[in-house]
């Protein structure tokens, strides 16, 4: 086999995973709930990092 073939069937093969992972990932946030209404705005936006840090230095 020529090293040439090898890269490629590694390309394709994590492409592949990739996508599979990808379209999994897709699957369990489908089945997700549903978002309230209203909940995206600047105030929402702009309280992310505050969330985040909070919840960061919690665990």
């Amino acid at each position: 086999m020529s090293p040439v073939f090898v890269i490629t069937a590694l390309l394709w093969l994590s492409v592949a995973s990739l996508a599979f992972a990808l379209f999994k990932c897709a699957a369990y946030w489908h089945e997700g709930r549903a978002t309230a209404a209203g909940a995206y705005g600047w105030g929402n936006l702009l309280s992310i990092p505050k969330r985040y840090f909070v919840d960061l230095h919690h665990v």
